[in-house]
This record gives structure tokens, sequence and C-alpha cells, in this order.
């Protein structure tokens, strides 16, 4: 009998199943993950994909094929830094004139250590040619893992920002409140009871 959790692919005492929450959302979501974050106790980019409606995790360190197929069907918007003159306005992340003509946007999100990810960015020039959704200005706050500053997100946190950015509003825009609030749920639960002992939570 294997110890890994066949669902989360972390072993049975770590499993990520307890914590993930159902979030509906319209656009895809691409994360091209690192081959050695792959199975990180501490990585959140399968809890994520676990929680999203639609989004597909694909494991390596090459990705040109992938990133082709993703651009033969979809506009992507990659989360990224970026000079504010690269990034995407809003204007196109939200324009639906003529959008029978047009393909639907996509996020593509990197996972891995920002070493390991940059290095996935500047060996893709394909990559570094998107357009990058800006949400910068958001604190992190998964701080369990050595990051440049607290401006980098963990890849949960950058979903979720773009996600918010794309389909509703700004987290600062207090006139509403923000969506998909479960995926920032579920990684909050999950830092709880990873750092604690951890004791998954009884599922419902």
């Amino acid at each position: 009998m294997s110890n890994y959790c066949p669902t989360c692919l972390r072993p049975k005492s770590r499993c990520l199943c307890s914590f993930v929450r159902n979030v509906q959302h319209r656009t895809p979501v691409f994360i091209l993950q690192h081959s050695k974050e792959r199975l990180h106790p501490k990585g959140t980019a399968k809890l994520a994909q676990l929680c999203l409606s639609n989004c597909t995790l694909i494991s390596g360190k090459a990705f040109d094929k992938t990133v082709r197929e993703i651009t033969s069907k979809y506009r992507p918007l990659l989360l990224w830094p970026s000079d504010p003159s690269l990034q995407a306005s809003e204007n196109m992340a939200s324009d639906e004139n003529d959008v029978s003509e047009r393909k639907p946007i996509a996020l593509i999100a990197i996972d891995g250590t920002w070493k390991k990810a940059n290095k996935i960015y500047l060996s893709h020039p394909q990559l570094q040619s998107l357009p990058k959704l800006n949400i910068e200005g958001r604190e992190n706050q998964y701080r369990h893992r050595k990051s440049p500053s607290d401006q980098h997100l963990s890849t949960l946190e950058a979903i979720y920002h773009g996600l918010n950015k794309l389909e509703g509003h700004t987290e600062s825009d207090v006139q509403q409140e923000a969506l998909f609030t479960e995926l920032l749920d579920a990684q909050q639960t999950m830092i709880e009871h990873w750092f604690d002992g951890f004791e998954p939570p009884n599922q419902q």
C-alpha cells in the first residue's frame, strides 16, 4: 500500500486534500512547475490546482511545447514582475468587443523557488515575450519559504490576485469584496495546521 495520497501526491501524513476549497472561475489557469518543486511539502501550486475548477499543472524544466500549445488556443497573460510599459493593460484583459473573433484569455504562473522560477523564465523566450499582468503591490501572506521580499507572492496568492484582476476587481476596492477568497482560506488553513503539528481538519 502506497504511503502517498493519489490525489495530492503528498505523503498521507501531509495530505493536502482536507484543505481544498471549491473555487469556480472562468479564466483557465496554467501552472508551469519546476520539476524539483513537484513534491515540495511547502509548495502551494498543488493546493491551488486542487481548489480551482479550471487549472492545469505541468511539471518539468522545458516548457516550449506547452507554451506553444497554450498560445495556440488562448491569449495568455503571465504572472511575472515586469516593467510597467510591458504589462498588459486592463483594457486588454477585460475588453469583450468582438469576443467571437478573439482567443480567450488564460493565466500562466511559474512555480518554484525564485531562483528556479527565474531560470525557467530566462530560458524560455516565449514566456519573456508574453504580456505580464500587473499584480504588484500585494503583500505576501505565505512567509514560510524564503523569498526576495514581501512583495514576492506564493503561487497560490499570485493566481488569486490575477483572477481578481481579470474577473472581479482589486481587493483595494472598498465598495466590493474580493472574489475567490476560498483560495486564501485554503492556504491559511494549511499554514495553521502545517506549522502546528500538522493535524488536518476534519472534512465535513
